[in-house]
């Protein structure tokens, strides 16, 4: 579940971190009676639960009621990437003398978290890892071990920070980390976490995911639940009793397991094409499911292939095999689907795909799955 901006202050502040002042408003009217409060300046966000906001208008310095006026005319009512704008935050504005970047989220591939720092903040992160990577700290947490403020301390200060600002920042760290444990995040990101002229510390935004199976211990999240803001296409991955996570390419991803996805869509973006989305079947694998799993990726028009990568250890292949088939004999277009399928039931499941056409491997190698998309992409253009 992902929470919106000011749900993750909330949280940030019951931490002690400190964040803006701000108030929640669903009106034109309720934001103008806010901005008297901020002395008529003030900063107005949209809230959904995604990225990209600044950029395409969803955050503006507001310094009039006709400024206010012009924002919701923009967004009430709207969507911002499949996501209905309701609701808004006002806040004050801070002086801010410097932004920076701090989070902590799973690292399925090393098997635990991992905590990233910048003193390049209020950007894109992956960017700036990207081109300056001596600007980007990663530290991989070990879930075995525990990490006290003397261990961010330690490894902050390679980056040059020192005295009130270090002993801040590492007593920040260390509140993320232990929150993250104690609450079953999957991310907590503050960006940017600002640096105001008196040298105090706040969290301009936050970014926070909690990870579905873990918020039934938690009864500070279960009242965000039923307020969850979910496209349609999430709505139906909860139907067939799938993870789905839309993102911004064309090749579909179905595989059977979050760490088979996750290397799947990391080998599709380093062979230079972008996954659509992320799917994760779980162990509950059944002909329908798999079906409407073909249905679902497809369902955004953007896709053209979808790799499938299963591993039959609990999951019966064969009913995967029959609903992939079907799934992608029912489709209203052409879309190119390869499929790599290992364990139980494997020869008879390599035998349907074959018998209709979809191209299978049969080895362990994810890589070629990606190679012969490639060649199959190659041929059809």
């Amino acid at each position: 579940m992902k929470l919106l901006e000011h749900q993750g202050k909330q949280f940030l502040s019951s931490w002690d971190i400190p964040v803006p002042r701000g108030i929640v408003v669903k009106t034109k009217e309720k934001a103008k009676e806010a901005f008297h409060e901020f002395n008529g300046k003030a900063v107005l966000k949209i809230q959904v639960p995604v990225g990209g906001r600044g950029k395409a208008g969803g955050v503006k310095l507001v310094n009039s009621i006709n400024d206010i006026d012009e924002f919701f005319a923009k967004w009430q009512g709207r969507d911002f990437k499949s996501f209905p704008v309701e609701t808004f935050l006002i806040e004050e504005i801070l002086n801010i003398k410097s932004e920076m970047y701090i989070s902590i989220a799973l690292n399925p591939k090393a098997g635990g978290l991992i905590f990233i720092f910048s003193r390049e903040g209020g950007v894109d992160i992956e960017e700036v890892a990207e081109k300056t990577p001596e600007k980007v700290l990663k530290l991989n947490l070990k879930p075995t071990e525990e990490y006290k403020e003397y261990y961010f301390r330690k490894e902050l200060r390679k980056f040059g920070l020192k005295g009130k600002i270090l002993t801040k920042l590492s007593r920040l760290a260390e509140k993320l980390y232990l929150n993250f444990k104690k609450n079953d995040l999957m991310l907590v990101e503050i960006n940017p976490l600002v640096i105001v002229e008196k040298g105090e510390i706040f969290a301009a935004d936050s970014k926070i995911e909690v990870d579905d199976s873990g918020i039934f211990r938690h009864k500070q999240f279960q009242e965000f639940r039923e307020l969850e803001y979910i496209t349609e296409l999430e709505k139906e991955a909860q139907d067939i009793g799938v993870t789905y996570v839309k993102l911004d390419g064309d090749i579909g991803i179905i595989a059977s397991g979050a760490g088979l996805a996750m290397e799947t869509i990391d080998l599709v973006n380093a062979a230079g094409y972008k996954s659509a989305n992320f799917l994760e079947t779980g162990g509950g694998i059944t002909k329908e499911l798999i079906h409407r799993s073909v249905h679902l990726v497809t369902k955004d028009k953007n896709v053209r292939a979808v790799i499938v990568s299963l591993y039959g250890g609990v999951n019966p292949l064969v009913e995967a095999a029959k609903g992939l088939v079907s799934g992608k004999q029912s489709l209203d277009r052409d879309v190119l689907i390869i499929a790599k399928a290992l364990g139980n039931q494997q020869e008879e499941c390599w035998k349907i795909l074959e018998e209709a056409g979809i191209p299978i491997l049969k080895n362990h190698r994810s890589e070629d799955i990606v190679e012969v998309l490639k060649q199959r992409l190659e041929v059809a253009s």
